[in-house]
């Protein structure tokens, strides 16, 4: 929390502007007390472009599935897939690391 002080944050929120990525959306699902009002200290120093890439669902799971397709989420989200294997998952992105680095390089 110490760090949430607005010169800090407008120094990220100016960063985040800045990064090279062309569409970046975050969606935050289940958040804690301590996040929820972290949030509500940092959400109005934001840029308008970081607010409306950043949605809170919390336990709402019909909100979150008009952003993300139910087919992609694993079922604790109300989703459909069954077996997720997140060791699985984890590995794959490490494997692909370089890849993914160089993708974000130009915003795609």
């Amino acid at each position: 929390m110490k760090w949430l002080a607005p010169g800090n944050v407008r120094v990220a929120s100016t960063k985040a502007d800045l990064l090279p990525i062309k569409n970046m959306e975050v969606h935050v699902v289940n958040s804690s007390s301590l996040m929820n009002a972290a949030v509500s200290v940092v959400f109005p120093i934001l840029s308008q472009s970081i607010k409306d890439q950043v949605h809170f669902h919390y336990s709402n799971f019909p909100s979150l599935h008009e952003h993300v397709g139910r087919e992609v989420l694993p079922a604790e989200y109300g989703g459909l897939q069954e077996n997720l294997n997140y060791t699985d998952l984890t590995n794959y992105l490490f494997k692909h690391e370089d890849y993914l680095n160089r993708s974000c390089i130009y915003g795609y």
